[in-house]
């Protein structure tokens, strides 16, 4: 029975973990068990009979034999941390319990904790590494206990909000002198997070600095758990977006938008059996890996597909470990499979989790964090590894620096951009290799006052990248004097994206300004244009009449004549301001743009410099386009005769070039055209002299009604052109350099299909009819010269003064046969009439008249019936054969 027991008992000392050994009082080993022999190396056999001395380390005053000495003369227990020495002669340290036996022996129960000694002064060295880190992070950033109340805050939130520590730590936010409601909006934050575990992402909130400094924060809100999944505290960082708010909003207005995001979340989570199924999937999880939570729970990671193939050994080596008790955790790098079948390097964090019987129950893994379930080291490990996650979640690059400027550490971030692979490949090289040469002198001043001053802020650098390819980059460092010396810490972000936004928006406010200048003259001309034709209808309309009724021969005929040709060329001077303003009025047809060009130059010929040598370089196949030949010819002529007085004494030469082009949004964005020109396949031809050329001010300006730069000048010039092409839908697109040449390229929408060929009749045949003629237009002028020359062809008018009056007058006279009626008037405009019109009476005959485009007055009548359009100003015989084509 007591040999059963002995039995029992050997097997029970056996299982235990930490080493027992049994002593007499000649200090002689008799008892040594199986964790005895794993802590110091010799076997039971080889310890049994030994001196327990053979343990000591080289201070044997503090060794097991001094202790066991003193608990078997003078009884009681000892326990603490006491050197000690293996088989091969190692030291460490161990945890000793040594308690008196009954029958004179001492027993020893000893645990190594060397290992856990030396990861504690790891740890704490590493914890002050990150502190410093974290407090040259140029957010800020603060954490907060399960009450809302701070336990942490970096330099930044120092430094931003200028209050002391002892004025924030210990209190809530409600509690440290804050306007009111940011505060109340700022603790409502924490709250949520701390009570519903949910984090706050991307949240804008105001600050108050004093009573004058204000600004938004882009704040990130997180919770932080216990092993036991309990909200414990909130970690926090806040960026200060105000600059980045306020170009955010100023983008907005002219429709681009600036936005930054920061990364900030937690990690993936993933917890699996011990058949390796997963039983729990986070958030964070399925956004990096794209599995759902119902995809990826009750499957393990192979059956998932999420391990690469080639860390299939690796993978399975560390669980492995796991498995068979080892290790209670660890942790690994290596590469993962998305659902999409992307390629992912993870640093994982894994742990056993135990139940109360010791037993393994499941196992937690972790990407970039892990929060500890097991004991305290664990959980100050779990808290540095989130300090290091916020150093990665700020979209920041980190770079360690020597004082002269050697990199002897970095993060991950942006190295594939500087043509490194690891932080290993690039650890050794200086900074100023990174740097580009035109930024060499501002690095070398900004290094030199970092060193002298011992931070720096927001500088802005140029740095080169593997492809030659240069970015430019914001730079915030401070130093700290360690024992191996003095250590710069460097935090670096990329702007392009911002420095392109702020160029496109400079770009585009360009744009839209010389754009709103071009409108805003067009209007004017419009305008100037429309009041001026109907002006120029009376006078044209009345002296026509007049003409009618006098002499041939007669001085008031010629007088008339004189009037008549002075309203025409008024009339010309008209066209060209609708021209400019986009609203003239075009004959359009389907014209070959090769043979426009050559009977419009061959008809110069005499009017060029004969200094000036003409050359073709027109392109071989036809090209199509639909346009007013006429207004081509006079954008033609414009442009080849300021290309021949821009030639020197001496001559020089005149280009016309045709082609084919594609043009995009981009192209269109850089060069004069419509606001309404879509990209596509344009036809194109050009100008060019080789003449004196215009400086970047008179580019500027030649666009400008009655600019010129000749000595005498007159008209609208290149800013008629210019709305010719822009009304036909088109672009054009000036380059010009002083002494050398300007090139003017037209391009014009491309059109499919042959030319069209319309024979035009004319009858000269005398004309007379009768009915009565509705006339409505807001000017008394046109109305009575329409009603004069309808009376003259015998017609009876009725006239209104707008769209109001002309209904009623319609309605109370059944036996109005014809309406002519104004486009433009106020209270109800031609077109609203128009549709009252044919609803009161569908075959009534409408005939249209505008100053304005043709094309742009039909286009909204189209498909509705509308019997004619006539163009102010008119004459009798104009006006004349229009009734006669619609009344027969």
């Amino acid at each position: 029975m007591n040999k059963a027991n002995d039995t029992t008992s050997e097997v029970l000392l056996n299982l235990i973990e930490e080493a027992v050994i049994v002593v007499g009082r000649d200090l002689v080993i008799q008892e040594w068990n199986a964790g005895a022999s794993r802590m110091f190396g010799w076997s039971q056999d080889e310890a049994t009979g030994m001196s327990i001395e053979h343990l000591h380390a080289s201070d044997v005053s503090m060794g097991l034999a001094y202790r066991a000495r003193i608990v078997a003369e003078k009884g009681g227990r000892w326990n603490g941390e006491i050197p000690f020495s293996s088989k091969g002669g190692s030291v460490g340290l161990c945890e000793a319990v040594i308690l008196p036996l009954d029958d004179g022996r001492v027993l020893a129960s000893i645990r190594d904790v060397t290992l856990r000694h030396r990861q504690i002064e790891e740890i704490s060295e590493e914890r002050q590494l990150l502190r410093t880190i974290v407090d040259g992070i140029p957010d800020v950033l603060f954490l907060k206990d399960s009450e809302g109340r701070h336990i942490l805050r970096n330099r930044a939130e120092r430094e931003i909000s200028g209050v002391p520590d002892e004025a924030v730590l210990g209190k809530r936010v409600t509690e440290i002198g804050m306007p009111h409601e940011i505060a109340e909006a700022y603790f409502a934050d924490d709250m949520r997070v701390l009570s519903t575990g949910e984090p706050v992402l991307n949240r804008e909130e105001p600050y108050q600095l004093g009573k004058s400094e204000s600004g938004w924060f882009l704040t990130n809100k997180h919770p932080i758990f216990d092993a036991a999944g309990k909200v414990v505290g909130l970690v926090g960082i806040a960026r200060d977006i105000t600059e980045q708010k306020r170009a955010s909003n100023e983008l907005n207005e002219t429709r681009l938008r600036l936005s930054q995001h920061l990364d900030n979340s937690l990690l993936a989570v993933a917890e699996m059996d011990c058949d390796s199924r997963i039983t729990r999937w986070n958030e964070r999880a399925i956004e990096m890996f794209g599995w759902t939570e119902n995809e990826a729970i009750g499957r393990t990671p192979q059956e998932l597909g999420a391990l690469h193939p080639e860390e299939m050994a690796s993978v399975n080596a560390v669980f492995g470990r796991l498995v068979s008790g080892e290790e209670s955790h660890n942790t690994s790098q290596n590469r993962n499979l998305t659902k999409d079948r992307r390629v992912i390097h993870c640093r994982w964090f894994n742990s056993v989790l135990r139940n109360a019987k010791g037993e393994i129950g499941s196992f937690l893994t972790m990407a970039e964090d892990v929060t500890s379930t097991v004991d305290a080291l664990e959980k100050l490990r779990a808290s540095d590894r989130l300090l290091k996650t916020l150093i990665d979640a700020t979209n920041t690059g980190y770079v360690m620096l020597d004082e002269q400027g050697c990199i002897l550490a970095t993060s991950d971030k942006y190295l594939q951009f500087f043509g490194f692979a690891t932080s290993a490949d690039i650890i050794g090289h200086t900074a100023r290799q990174l740097v580009s040469e035109k930024y060499l002198p501002q690095f070398y001043a900004e290094f030199a006052r970092l060193l002298r001053e011992g931070s720096a802020r927001n500088v802005e650098l140029e740095l080169v990248g593997a492809n030659g390819t240069v970015a430019p980059f914001e730079i915030n460092a401070k130093t700290e004097l360690t024992g191996e010396g003095l250590r710069v810490h460097i935090f670096c972000r990329d702007i392009t994206v911002r420095r392109r936004a702020l160029d496109e928006r400079n770009a585009i406010e360009r744009k839209m300004q010389e754009t709103q200048k071009l409108e805003s003259l067009g209007v004017l001309a419009g305008g100037i244009a429309h009041d001026f034709n109907n002006l120029l209808t009376g006078i044209l309309g009345n002296a026509s009449l007049a003409a009618m009724d006098s002499e041939p021969d007669s001085k008031i005929h010629r007088y008339l004549e004189q009037i008549e040709k002075a309203s025409l060329r008024a009339a010309d001077l008209c066209k060209q301001m609708l021209a400019y303003s986009g609203k003239g009025r075009f004959v359009v047809q389907k014209h070959d743009l090769n043979a426009l060009l050559l009977d419009t130059v061959n008809l110069l010929q005499i009017s060029i410099s004969k200094r000036a040598s003409l050359i073709y370089d027109l392109a071989e196949e036809t090209l199509i386009v639909i346009a007013d030949a006429t207004q081509l010819r006079q954008v033609t002529m414009n442009l080849v005769i300021n290309a021949s007085e821009a030639l020197s004494e001496s001559g020089g030469s005149i280009q016309i070039s045709s082609g084919v082009a594609s043009l995009d949004s981009v192209l269109l964005a850089g060069i004069k055209s419509a606001p309404e020109t879509r990209a596509g396949k344009f036809v194109w031809f050009e100008v060019a002299d080789t003449g004196s050329g215009m400086s970047a001010e008179v580019m500027e300006k030649i666009f400008d009604p009655f600019f010129t730069t000749k000595f005498t000048g007159r008209g609208l010039g290149l800013a008629a052109v210019l709305g010719i092409v822009r009304s036909h839908g088109g672009a054009m697109q000036v380059t010009s350099t002083v002494a050398q040449g300007t090139r003017f390229r037209i391009y014009l929408p491309c059109a499919d299909s042959e030319v069209d060929h319309h024979p035009l009749a004319v009858s000269q045949t005398p004309w007379k009819s009768e009915g009565r003629v509705l006339v409505v237009d807001d000017e008394e002028t046109v109305r009575i010269i329409s009603a004069r020359i309808f009376e003259s062809v015998g017609l009876t008018p009725v006239l209104a003064s707008d769209g109001r009056d002309a209904l009623k007058k319609f309605d109370a006279d059944p036996s109005i046969i014809l309406v002519l009626l104004d486009l433009t008037m106020p209270h109800m405009d031609g077109e609203e009439t128009f549709r009252e019109l044919r609803r009161m009476r569908p075959g009534i005959k409408v005939l249209l008249m505008s100053g304005f485009n043709e094309q742009e007055a039909m286009s909204r009548f189209a498909s509705q019936g509308l019997a004619g359009f006539v163009q102010k100003p008119f004459n009798v015989a104009q006006l004349s054969a229009h009734v006669r084509e619609v009344l027969g």
